[in-house]
């Protein structure tokens, strides 16, 4: 399940390593919606300042070129623009949106664990709710590093 399922999760990235694949979806995630203005988007100096960590402790001057390599790779899949094409500096933002960031899809992911709730926990069958949460093909997939239980 491990490099399988994340590798599946990325559709479209052209990045293998599977720490620059998370970098790549850590970045994107940060990113504003297609719908925000140009000075709402972060430019690459912000975005370094807040992803500093997954760059490493390279001189700054390594990790501004990490950073644009990323940022490049995401424009070229499609999945960022830059807002302000030709300015300086360049400010970015979210083109496409998974189906996981799409409210009506959690809205019926969460309906369903609500229902499969209803239903498993009156008969004491929290094992077999368990395994169903984490096989569900339908909705978004909800694994252990995405579901959490209070």
């Amino acid at each position: 399940m491990g490099m399988r399922h994340i590798l599946s999760y990325t559709r479209g990235m052209s990045a293998i390593h599977t720490t620059r694949i998370e970098r790549l979806k850590r970045l994107e995630r940060l990113l504003p919606r297609g719908a925000a203005s140009a000075p709402s988007c972060p430019d690459g100096a912000r975005l370094l300042g807040i992803l500093g960590d997954a760059y490493g402790a390279q001189n700054d001057k390594a990790r501004r070129r990490a950073l644009q390599r990323d940022l490049d790779e995401l424009v070229k899949d499609g999945r960022i623009e830059a807002v302000n094409p030709g300015g300086k500096p360049l400010r970015y933002r979210r083109l496409a949106d998974d189906l996981d960031d799409d409210p009506l899809v959690w809205q019926y992911t969460l309906q369903q664990i609500r229902d499969l709730i209803a239903e498993y926990v009156p008969l004491r069958q929290l094992d077999r709710f368990w395994q169903r949460v984490l096989t569900e093909v339908e909705g978004p997939v909800l694994d252990r590093t995405r579901l959490r239980i209070v």
